[in-house]
């Protein structure tokens, strides 16, 4: 069971919310990219967290996925949920947007996150639009 989930946005490296879920599940592929989705308590914390371009990560593992999808929606006997879904960071490595051969360095979460900031964010020169990711 996945206690709570931390939730971090395009620039951190470090967590800026903790969200508990209602139910989650997350599928793990090595080759290809998986899914995930997680349903949470619309709490002013989970709201402010959970949107679309965000990462949310399992406290501890080298995995990291991104939101998609946002979906609040209000349930008898829970109230307002909020559900977010969506893929593996490491879709991002498929897309062209890398400019110079790269040398990857620590986990997946710490290179997708140092791909972005050196080829998208502020820092990357020209902008850049990435589908998905960011709307410059």
């Amino acid at each position: 069971m996945i206690s709570y989930v931390e939730v971090r946005d395009k620039y951190s490296r470090l967590p800026f919310a903790l969200v508990e879920p209602l139910e989650c599940w997350f599928e793990l592929t090595y080759y290809g990219v998986g899914e995930f989705a997680v349903r949470a308590r619309a709490t002013k914390t989970a709201l402010a967290a959970l949107k679309d371009g965000n990462y949310i990560t399992i406290p501890h593992k080298p995995f990291i996925w991104l939101i998609e999808d946002v979906e609040p929606t209000y349930e008898a006997g829970r109230g307002y949920v909020i559900t977010v879904t969506g893929r593996q960071a490491k879709q991002i490595l498929g897309k062209r947007i890398i400019n110079k051969q790269t040398q990857l360095a620590g986990d997946i979460t710490t290179a997708v996150f140092d791909l972005i900031r050196a080829h998208a964010g502020e820092n990357a020169g020209d902008v850049r639009e990435i589908d998905g990711l960011t709307e410059l």
